[in-house]
């Protein structure tokens, strides 16, 4: 178990040497820089890996009761998108990542709320102290990483919304289902861990593209996690 978990840590530090992929600046346009963190730690004498996750409070904007990573929009004063997600986690979780326990980027994604999403992820030795701030987080969520990467721990299902059909990846934490823009997140992490090359920008910049192209013939509409055609 130890050996697997030490595996993933050598795996997760390659992230340094991937150049992440990056939207069009055209499309990028269309959007609002906005960052989140991945942060993972070591447990039980180096034989698990844990992934931080939040349930947000039901009030909260437009992702309200939604799962999701620490992070959130730039803002003015940040260090660029590291600052902002750094700044966020230090805000949610109580938690001061030191810059040099970073260990890369995955591709540049977004969200349905028109935000251009910069994913960093980290990596601590040992579970940190987390101080919850209960305003912007109902929940810290602990997801084991080796039972995320068991056959069957991720889910698609097809998604209809404004006569459009999205394909979604879901699964479990705690019962909590974790779907749209965090379980696609959390999918090209688990392709890169497995040993794939964990690219998911091509995807993406499909689906921006058509996301844009619809917006400019009907307002914009929340997609509920739970109109699905299976």
């Amino acid at each position: 178990m130890a050996e697997r978990v030490a595996q993933l840590v050598a795996r997760l530090r390659a992230l340094r040497e991937r150049e992440p992929g990056r939207l069009p600046d055209g499309l990028r346009a269309e959007l609002s820089p906005a960052a989140v963190l991945m942060l993972l730690w070591q447990e039980d004498d180096g034989r698990s890996l844990k992934l931080a996750l939040t349930a947000r409070p039901a009030h909260d904007g437009p992702h309200a009761g939604e799962v999701s990573l620490p992070g959130g929009r730039r803002q003015q004063g940040d260090e660029g998108s590291l600052g902002t997600a750094l700044r966020e986690t230090r805000e949610e979780l109580g938690v001061e990542v030191p810059r040099d326990a970073v260990v890369g980027q995955l591709d540049e994604a977004w969200s349905v709320s028109w935000h251009g999403v910069r994913t960093w992820v980290a990596l601590l030795p040992e579970r940190p102290s987390f101080t919850v701030c209960r305003r912007e987080v109902a929940a810290l969520l602990e997801a084991d990483v080796r039972l995320l990467l068991e056959p069957g721990a991720l889910q698609s299902r097809h998604m209809e919304w404004d006569g459009a059909v999205w394909t979604d990846v879901h699964f479990d934490v705690d019962g909590h289902l974790v779907w749209g823009l965090t379980s696609d997140l959390v999918l090209e992490l688990l392709d890169w861990l497995r040993g794939a090359p964990g690219h998911r920008i091509e995807q993406r910049v499909a689906e921006l593209s058509r996301f844009v192209e619809q917006r400019r013939v009907r307002p914009f509409r929340k997609p509920a996690a739970a109109t699905q055609s299976g």
